[in-house]
């Protein structure tokens, strides 16, 4: 999608993922010191800033007294305590205390379901909490290219390559599947850091010839491979909304999800996709079998697909933004509980 002359993009470069450390968190300080130089730089420009997890930014449209709002993605904290539970437990402690700190300076806070007031430390600051999912698709690009029944028999992911996606349990689970069904195949798109121990946990498993590593791949080329599958499995442990499975039923590939994050707000069981109980190999291998026998994979495809056309259209979400930077803003020191209407308006409301 090309910019028109009224928008402007600064590229400021992110610190690298695999450096060690040390010169990881270094890096993002620069990196958050530099944003925050920029917005000093153009404060008398902008108005509202719309902000992630950047600290030392979103301070500085506080001392500037700028209208800023945070988007508030999936949640770290599991991750820190599944990935090292000894320094895990530090690092969450610092995570949380400094969405703490942000969510003390902003203007508002955009959850993707209200589930998070639960989990993320948001309860106190529910007055300024808004439901929303801000993420959109260009179903130019995402689009189904053949029938569901004419593709083979494959179990795909797509994401990182990681334990807290739960990457590993669904190798796992791999061996049960086959002894039911040795026509099955899976695909695995995607890098990450967990990528090396479950190729050596393949090997032990001795189920490689089942399986296809396609590695790190373009954005513009996921829709090719979704359209390859037969069922998308997201397997998390911890999410937000993860934007594969919105990718995934614009594709027409039905999806089998962990209940976690926002996830039960777009799929639902047996309408637009199939939840697992949790995320055990049994669970996981037990639900692939059962959904490859499903007799109406066909409805779940258009259900999901409308769903997508309806609420995650390009249009759908700036009519969204339009209505936030029209309403939104004016929560600010009003007593007010979350907008649950909101999700709502946003999508019902016409350009």
């Amino acid at each position: 999608m090309e910019l028109d002359d009224n928008i402007q993009v600064l590229k400021v470069r992110k610190p690298y993922k695999n450096s060690p450390f040390l010169k990881r968190v270094m890096g993002h300080i620069y990196y958050e010191l530099k944003m925050a130089i920029l917005i000093k730089k153009f404060s008398k420009e902008i108005d509202i800033y719309y902000f992630t997890e950047l600290l030392l930014p979103i301070f500085m449209t506080w001392i500037l007294r700028k209208k800023n709002i945070f988007i508030l993605g999936g949640s770290g904290f599991k991750g820190y305590l599944i990935n090292n539970p000894f320094m895990g437990k530090i690092f969450a402690w610092i995570a949380k205390f400094r969405r703490y700190v942000m969510y003390s300076l902003v203007d508002n806070i955009i959850v993707y379901s209200s589930r998070q007031l639960k989990f993320e430390g948001i309860e106190k600051f529910k007055n300024k909490a808004v439901v929303w999912h801000y993420v959109y698709l260009d179903l130019n690009v995402f689009r189904k290219s053949g029938d569901l029944k004419e593709r083979g028999e494959v179990i795909g992911y797509v994401g990182s390559i990681s334990k807290i996606k739960g990457v590993m349990k669904l190798i796992e689970a791999i061996p049960m599947i086959l002894s039911a069904r040795s026509t099955i195949r899976f695909l695995f798109v995607g890098d990450g850091p967990d990528l090396g121990c479950i190729r050596s946990r393949v090997m032990e498993l001795g189920c490689s010839e089942y399986i296809e590593f396609t590695g790190w791949i373009p954005n513009r080329n996921i829709p090719q491979q979704l359209n390859r599958m037969k069922l998308l499995v997201c397997p998390s442990e911890t999410e937000g909304i993860p934007k594969t499975i919105l990718e995934a039923m614009a594709c027409g590939t039905p999806v089998l999800a962990t209940p976690v994050g926002g996830i039960p707000d777009i799929i639902k069981d047996g309408e637009t996709g199939f939840i697992m109980e949790d995320n055990s190999p049994e669970c996981i291998a037990e639900n692939i079998i059962e959904i490859l026998e499903y007799p109406e994979l066909e409805r779940i495809v258009k259900n999901a697909r409308e769903l997508i056309e309806k609420e995650y259209t390009y249009k759908a979400k700036i009519a969204g933004y339009r209505y936030l930077l029209d309403k939104v803003i004016k929560y600010k020191n009003r007593n007010r509980g979350v907008d649950n209407e909101l999700y709502k308006k946003i999508n019902t409301k016409k350009d």
